[in-house]
């Protein structure tokens, strides 16, 4: 296999990976108990199997398994005596690939009076189990009459508890579920904070900076994109068409700026020395439509400041496979923002040797990924880059000094492996040798 770019390598690993973790396992994920079934049976061909239309062999592992082409084919109608147990569950079985898998929630629409977590259908946790709470948002600023969403999440102990009702929200929604844990709120003047009760036991909150309504002039509200906190002493600059300043003002304490002899059509900057700036060109104030109320998100310079983790992959199996991991932090934005920088770090010259199909020097790996062949460690070593961000205090309170310094933050560690055969790899990898360009993103 030749690697072009180490694009294209690394997109034949997160292939191969996830196409691994697909559709092998029949380990049961939605309540049922798992059987053999005439699935462990040794094989040479599909003959060796009970039965030739509900089973074929699996070359690879010399095992009978479930076969089908419909999804009817899983169901015990079907398969008479070697029904599979793990499609016996509320949700049944799907036909993957000509595999028989369990079926998985995704939302709770999906499991009735149940809940959908990981992919289950089960009882949801009661809010009353809860132990600390946080709101997201954390801190808002807005004009008075701002519709806000948020959110509250939950924890027991250091367990995520995601339960279904039991949230009381202060002020009270103006929108969404009561007791649910979303609320849109429209923030009213004199406002300073929202606050949520976990199952009457736990409780925590948001802070809130409601602005006064401005019907003349300009105001330029300038807040961090990843924490929402004011970018206090950004400087905002407005100009004229021929790029001639007209005015300039300091951002405050409450993340604004005000341009109270602003009219007609400006373009409006705003300058801070960590972060990246924000132009808003040729605004119309005097167009229809048009308001006095301007909200410029910036985001900190990340070359600057950055952090994250490092480590390894434990429990990898001793099998004479290709090992295959990624390891990252969750990134915050749009996914069309996506950095493959960002969310898979610098690349790291590795020599990689993989049987007789690649021996090459030096290639360009992102530290993000974990790498073995065999018994062969071919790089063990992972890392993932963080982001400035929202980060509290040993108390559970916010510590804004860090925040606004941005010296911390707080992300989700994530990673995807999979033990897969030398066969497997070859064709993933091979179908992409045209680079990212050349992806089937749906098939991936």
């Amino acid at each position: 296999m030749k690697l072009n770019t180490r694009l294209a390598f690394l997109a034949g690993l997160v292939a191969a990976g996830l196409l691994a973790g697909c559709g092998g396992d029949k380990t049961n994920t939605d309540g049922g108990t798992k059987t053999d079934a005439g699935q462990s049976e040794s094989c040479l061909d599909d003959t060796d199997c009970p039965d030739t239309s509900l089973f074929f062999c699996n070359t690879l592992t010399s095992k009978c398994e479930a076969a089908c082409r419909v999804k009817e084919d899983c169901g015990a109608a079907k398969r008479g005596e070697y029904a599979l147990d793990y499609c016996s569950g509320n949700l049944g079985c799907q036909c993957d690939e000509g595999k028989c898998v369990a079926s998985l929630c995704s939302t709770d629409a999906d499991c009735g009076s149940l809940a959908c977590r990981n992919g289950s259908c089960v009882p949801a946790p009661a809010a009353s189990g809860a132990t600390r709470c946080q709101v997201t948002p954390d801190y808002v600023v807005a004009p008075a009459g701002t519709p806000v969403k948020f959110w509250v999440s939950a924890w027991s102990g250091t367990d995520p508890l995601v339960a279904k009702e039991g949230f009381t929200w202060t002020p009270a929604p103006t929108s969404g579920a009561t007791g649910g844990s979303s609320a849109t709120l429209t923030l009213a003047a004199g406002t300073t904070s929202v606050q949520v009760s976990v199952g009457g036991g736990v409780s925590c909150s948001a802070k809130v900076t409601v602005l006064p309504a401005v019907t003349s002039g300009l105001r330029v509200t300038v807040t961090d994109e990843l924490t929402g906190r004011p970018v206090t002493g950004t400087k905002v600059v407005l100009s004229d068409a021929t790029g001639a300043t007209l005015f300039t003002e300091t951002v405050g304490a409450d993340g604004t700026a005000t341009f109270g002899s602003a009219s007609g059509k400006v373009t409006v900057t705003a300058f801070n020395a960590g972060y990246n700036y924000l132009t808003l060109a040729n605004y119309d104030m005097a167009a229809a439509g048009a308001t006095n109320d301007l909200s410029m998100v910036i985001r900190r310079n990340q070359t600057d400041k950055y952090g994250g983790y490092k480590g390894t992959f434990k429990n990898v199996p001793p099998t004479p496979n290709i090992k295959l991991g990624i390891a990252s932090a969750s990134l915050a934005g749009s996914v069309t923002d996506l950095s493959l920088t960002q969310l898979l770090g610098p690349t790291e010259p590795t020599d990689v040797k993989i049987g007789t199909i690649v021996d090459q020097k030096d290639v360009p790996l992102p530290a993000g990924v974990f790498l073995a062949y065999d018994v062969n460690s071919i790089k063990p070593n992972v890392s993932a880059q963080g982001l400035a961000g929202v980060c509290t205090k040993a108390d559970g309170t916010a510590d804004e000094d860090a925040i606004a310094t941005g010296s911390c933050g707080t992300r989700s560690a994530w990673a995807v492996a999979g033990d897969v055969p030398l066969s497997e790899l070859s064709g993933a990898a091979s179908s992409l040798t045209g680079g990212l360009s050349g992806i089937n993103f749906g098939q991936l």
